[in-house]
């Protein structure tokens, strides 16, 4: 039985094979790069903006709520 699995298991360099893998499976990776980017970015910026030493803002879960609205929109935007 473990034979014929391997036998069927055959792997193949050819470029169509990876551009197929890619177009399948790695074509949203910039998107989800740009997102992790962002999403870091805000990170930092709402320490900055919440932080004690910083600004101390006075209302996180309004500019929490505002930044979520906005990531939603522009996701919405880019997968349309």
């Amino acid at each position: 039985h473990i034979v014929t699995v391997a036998s069927t298991l055959m792997i193949d360099d050819s470029s169509d094979n990876l551009n197929s893998f890619y177009n399948d499976h790695c074509v949203y990776l910039p998107y989800m790069a740009g997102w992790f980017f962002f999403s870091s970015l805000l990170t930092t910026y709402n320490k900055a903006l919440y932080g004690i030493d910083e600004y101390h803002f006075p209302c996180p879960l309004l500019t929490t709520s505002v930044q979520f609205l906005l990531q939603w929109i522009f996701s919405y935007v880019l997968s349309t």
